[in-house]
This record gives C-alpha cells, sequence and structure tokens, in this order.
C-alpha cells in the first residue's frame, strides 16, 4: 500500500501491492495459508520494508533522496498516540498500522495492516483499507475475493481500539507502525 501510496511515479522492479506481496510469498514473509492466521507478522513487515527500501535504492538512481525506515510501538495513553500520530502525518509521513478487521456487521475477523494517511479537526482517522471491498456475499466476513483498498474515514476511538487491540498482540501487533521518510541532511 505503501509502495503505491508515496512512490507511485517510479517504475520500479515490483510493480504495486501485488508485486510486493509476490516478492513477500516467494521469501516466506507473507503465508496466506497460516493455520496461526498470522500471515505477516510485524517483524516480517519490517524485513520486507528493508528489502523493498534496497530496490528502490538500486533504481531510483543517484538523484533520488536517500530513504529510511523506522518503526515501534506508538504510545498506549489514547490521547498521547493521537498526538504522535498526527506528528508524522503532519510531517507528511504515511504510516503503515496493524488493525482488527472489522466487517459491517462490527465483527472483528482478524488483523491486517493498513496505511494512514490522515487525522481530521475531528480526531477521526483516513486509511487505506486492502479488506475495505465490503462483505460483498452477506456472510459476514470479508475474504481475498472481496479486497480493493479504497480509503476509509473512522471515528479516533474505533480506529485507536483496533490498532491496540488487535489479534497480532501476540506477534508484536498491538500498536505497532512503520514508515519510510527521507534521511534527514547531515
Amino acid at each position: 500500500m505503501l509502495w503505491d501510496y508515496w512512490r507511485y511515479e517510479r517504475r520500479l522492479s515490483l510493480q504495486g501491492s501485488q508485486g510486493v506481496v509476490d516478492y513477500a510469498k516467494s521469501h516466506g514473509l507473507y503465508v496466506p495459508d497460516d493455520p496461526e492466521g498470522v500471515y505477516t507478522s510485524p517483524a516480517s513487515m519490517v524485513t520486507i520494508a528493508q528489502d523493498l527500501l534496497k530496490v528502490m535504492e538500486e533504481e531510483s538512481g543517484k538523484d533520488d533522496v536517500e530513504m529510511t525506515i523506522e518503526w515501534g510501538h506508538a504510545p498506549v495513553d489514547p490521547k498521547g498516540a493521537q498526538k504522535w500520530l498526527k506528528g508524522w502525518l503532519g510531517r507528511g509521513y504515511p504510516l503503515i498500522v496493524d488493525v482488527t478487521t472489522l466487517t459491517k456487521k462490527d465483527a472483528a475477523v482478524g488483523a491486517h495492516f493498513v496505511l494512514v494517511t490522515g487525522v481530521n479537526p475531528e480526531g477521526d482517522v483516513y486509511f487505506h483499507d486492502p479488506y475495505s471491498g465490503g462483505d460483498l456475499n452477506g456472510d459476514g466476513l470479508i475474504d481475498q475475493k472481496e479486497l480493493g483498498a479504497t480509503r476509509r474515514e473512522v471515528s479516533w476511538s474505533d480506529f485507536y481500539w483496533a490498532w491496540m487491540h488487535n489479534s497480532d498482540a501476540k506477534v508484536g501487533g498491538a500498536g505497532w507502525w512503520l514508515l519510510f521518510r527521507p534521511i534527514e541532511g547531515e
């Protein structure tokens, strides 16, 4: 998602989100039939990001901005987490975060990664969600056939709960984030 969102103007070998998924599958970093339901852990996302950064550096050329990645866990306090998130977004850095998937019926069906791109003055969070195609077949679940990354907006309280209480907590997903940013001048 971040690859598509932020580096859209580049013509790199890993074209779009599907190229990233294919790469991750071929390197054992994404396991679509994982019986534990983890598929990709935050640690694997860091490895994927580091590998993508190498591809970006190799293929973008010397004139491009040098980039780095950062990752960690947001403050647990809701107000502190919101201020922290707004700080990064205000500087122009969208973040990948690990959240619980909610269906139209508000049933939690697992965790996944979304790209957070903004917070409005009322505190609503804007993000791109690969599972936002909706429950097309009416079974209460969103499955692979129903994917379609779209921009969504939810209240801060709903977003914060989904971020801090996701089902990837056992692999470090609660409050987890990752971003790409330019290396600041020396």
